[in-house]
C-alpha cells in the first residue's frame, strides 16, 4: 500500500482498516507513492509475460489501478527481496470480480 494510507495525523484511512480487518494476520508493506505507476506496471509486464499471455497485456492495458499494483509490487520484489525476473518468462492472468461485467469502448 502506498505510505499515504495515513493522513497527516497518523491515522489509518478506511481502505487499510477494511483491509486489514478482512485479511487478518497479514503484513502491509508501505511504499512510496511514486512506485505506483500505470505505465511502468505496463511496460513491466510487457518484458516479463511469456509470448503466450500477450492478449492478457492487451486486455488489462486500460487498468490502470491493476498496472499501478504490478509496478509496486515488482519493486518491492526488486528492492527487498531482492530479485529481478527476466524477460518473458512469466505467466499472466486476469479475472474479474465476482458479479461484475466488463465494458469495452466498443459495447
Amino acid at each position: 500500500m502506498p505510505t499515504t494510507v495515513t493522513d497527516i495525523s497518523g491515522q489509518a484511512s478506511r481502505l487499510f482498516l477494511l483491509i486489514e480487518k478482512a485479511f487478518p494476520g497479514l503484513t502491509i508493506i508501505p511504499l512510496q507513492r511514486k512506485v505506483f505507476n500505470g505505465a511502468i506496471g505496463l511496460q513491466h509486464l510487457h518484458q516479463i509475460a511469456l509470448q503466450d499471455y500477450e492478449s492478457v497485456v492487451y486486455t488489462v492495458s486500460q487498468k490502470y489501478y491493476g498496472l499501478a499494483a504490478v509496478a509496486a509490487l515488482l519493486k518491492y520484489v526488486e528492492v527487498v527481496r531482492n530479485t529481478i525476473y527476466p524477460m518473458k518468462v512469466m505467466k499472466v492472468e486476469f479475472q474479474l470480480s465476482e458479479k461484475t461485467v466488463m465494458i469495452g469502448r466498443l459495447s
